[in-house]
């Protein structure tokens, strides 16, 4: 549990720390903030699709009954 959470942690501040640099390129030469946004959006809406396509409702059915 604890190398796992670990290497979770790991790869949270590694990757958004790498992207820092591009981004703010990016930001400077578009002046728009838009797609940090939209990217930080996506892992919220991924998440929410995933479990919207493998909840289980058993629990839920099994209550109706």
């Amino acid at each position: 549990m604890g190398l796992v959470t670990g290497l979770l942690s790991f790869f949270a501040w590694i990757v958004p720390s790498s992207l820092q640099q591009p981004l703010g390129a990016h930001i400077d030469r578009t002046g728009s903030y838009d797609i940090a946004f939209q990217v930080g959006a996506w892992p919220v809406l991924v998440s929410a699709i995933a479990l919207w396509l493998f909840w289980d409702l058993a629990w839920l059915r099994a209550r109706r009954s």
